[in-house]
């Protein structure tokens, strides 16, 4: 009786398929195409050859356009001017010592940046830090009349520390104009 009932089943799938309320069907089941996508026949320009592998393109942005982890503190964004020269993307402070902290996540080789004391600002000097989390990478004088282009190495760098420090007298405006990380 059993071979027979069998039988009976397997002639039902064979002709009518397996219903549905035997294998429901997935609900969160996809269908892709595997045809692949139509080639081109001149994928390049007639008489030019395809571009040499080279080095991928690189990524510029204004440390301005990040956030600070810490906020800005006493830092301030916005236009300075430096050495009588106008830069319309600058962050200065003048309330002494402060720090800023930027995550680079290890995302960018370089940070370029003019440092120097703002046009008007106290004639005392100054320091501008850049710091691996505590480990400073590179320190650069701010002097009044006297921006210094700085580039700085950010190969490895997780956290960016910038620390202003007055270094005399009283406090001048430490500015930074047309911060620029580069990625690569």
């Amino acid at each position: 009786m059993v071979g027979a009932i069998t039988g009976v089943v397997g002639l039902y799938l064979v002709f009518n398929g397996v219903p549905s309320w035997v294998t429901p069907p997935a609900e969160d089941t996809a269908v892709v195409a595997t045809t692949p996508p139509p080639v081109a026949s001149a994928p390049f320009p007639a008489g030019t050859d395809a571009p040499e592998d080279g080095p991928a393109p690189t990524t510029e942005v204004p440390l301005t356009g990040i956030e600070s982890v810490n906020g800005l503190g006493t830092w301030e964004r916005g236009p300075v001017t430096m050495g009588g020269k106008r830069y319309a993307d600058g962050i200065a402070t003048s309330s002494g010592w402060d720090v800023m902290i930027f995550s680079t996540r290890e995302e960018y080789k370089s940070l370029t940046v003019m440092v120097g004391l703002a046009d008007g600002s106290a004639d005392h000097s100054a320091t501008v830090t850049f710091k691996d989390g505590r480990r400073t990478i590179e320190s650069v004088p701010a002097a009044l009349g006297k921006p210094v282009r700085a580039t700085v190495d950010l190969t490895g760098v997780v956290t960016l520390r910038i620390t202003a420090e007055p270094t005399g007298g009283k406090t001048p405006t430490i500015a930074l104009g047309d911060p620029v990380l580069h990625g690569g």
